[in-house]
């Protein structure tokens, strides 16, 4: 099977949505709720079981080792006792979930891939669900932004952006203390997830204001001191040893291109959004910051993966430019565009990649 045919399933899954045969919407500005909430839920979990045993119960696929580092890590640990593993990581929360799966399946590693694929797009589809307008395009968005492809390889690192989700709701509500907890959780999954405690000031700013853009571009300048000295510093902690080519080549131009398509759409539709949509008004920030990350990621391949934190932003952004251009009568040709122009982006990256169903029962 191919991501492109797994795409699909899920295109004639939601179909029904776009097309009013199944109403469900509810009363946030179409977002899946109160109307028909039963009938919400099992569409919802249907679409979670796809991606779950798509993504769980596949073959290795990555042109990069993290796959075969996670794995290995988890046989590395048949046999140990939790007190001998976990002083390896400062990453307790997915030290201890591996440990867990070492014990119940000795030997097999490929329930850590369960693992991942269940907590990961449980979380998300929680919170498309729970958070972003229209969710059959929410759903599309997992696919279309790359998310779904990057999570093969990025699998640990995927699952502490899911969990950084759970922390969005309370930069909406300006909670920083339950923010910070939930960022603190995903940083024991994932050390890179402290970044998202930058997100959370740089996100209450007004869109396109002098304040916000000296922000944004000093977000730059560290992230550039970041690349930087960050060889150097985790070789001299012993961090990443496992991954040896981590630092290397940046990404490649046409990725930057895509990166900063939010970016500017969010900027030439700019007069269709009212100014006090706080929650789009975050997207917006966050698109900017998505852009920079990349631009920067250049020069360094690691640099981009932060920007995978940015990208549950980027489907609020579009599920909520939907919602206001319904209004003008602009959505059909937004849909259009932004399905057919993120689609052919999704074949470019995900062309020749192939799995197979690995069958444990």
């Amino acid at each position: 099977m191919s991501l492109i045919n797994l795409f699909l399933i899920l295109i004639a899954v939601t179909y029904p949505l776009a097309k009013g045969a199944v109403n469900i919407s509810g009363s946030r500005d179409g977002r899946l709720g109160a109307t028909h909430e039963s009938g919400a839920k099992a569409i919802a979990f249907l679409i979670f079981l796809i991606l779950a045993i798509s993504f769980g119960f596949r073959g290795i696929v990555a042109e990069v080792n993290d796959e075969y580092v996670y794995r290995n890590r988890v046989l590395r640990m048949v046999g140990k006792e939790l007190s001998v593993v976990l002083p390896d990581s400062s990453e307790y929360i997915d030290t201890i979930a591996c440990w867990i799966v070492s014990r119940l399946f000795p030997g097999e590693s490929q329930w850590l891939l369960v693992y991942y694929s269940t907590v990961t797009f449980a979380l998300l589809i929680i919170f498309i669900y729970k958070y972003c307008d229209n969710f059959e395009l929410g759903i599309l968005l997992i696919f279309l932004l790359n998310i779904a492809n990057v999570s093969m390889n990025t699998m640990q690192q995927m699952e502490a952006v899911a969990i950084s989700t759970l922390g969005i709701p309370y930069v909406y509500k300006r909670n920083f203390v339950k923010y910070a907890i939930v960022i603190a959780a995903a940083t024991l999954v994932h050390n890179s997830a402290i970044i998202l405690i930058a997100v959370y000031f740089i996100a209450n700013m007004k869109p396109w204001s002098p304040k916000f853009l000296g922000v944004a571009f000093s977000f730059v300048i560290i992230m550039v001191i970041f690349n930087t000295v960050a060889p150097n510093l985790f070789s001299r902690m012993e961090i990443f040893e496992e991954y040896d080519d981590t630092f290397g080549n940046g990404v490649k131009i046409i990725t930057v291109i895509v990166a900063f398509i939010p970016v500017i759409f969010a900027f030439f539709m700019r007069s269709h959004f009212p100014k006090d949509d706080t929650e789009l008004n975050y997207a917006i920030n966050m698109s900017l910051v998505y852009a920079m990350i990349y631009l920067v990621a250049t020069q360094n391949k690691y640099v981009a993966r932060f920007g995978m934190f940015i990208q549950p932003y980027l489907i609020v952004l579009y599920t909520k430019a939907l919602t206001h251009l319904k209004k003008e009568n602009l959505s059909t040709v937004f849909k259009f565009m932004l399905i057919t122009g993120y689609g052919a982006t999704m074949i470019y990256f995900v062309q020749g990649i192939r799995y197979t169903f690995v069958w444990l029962f």
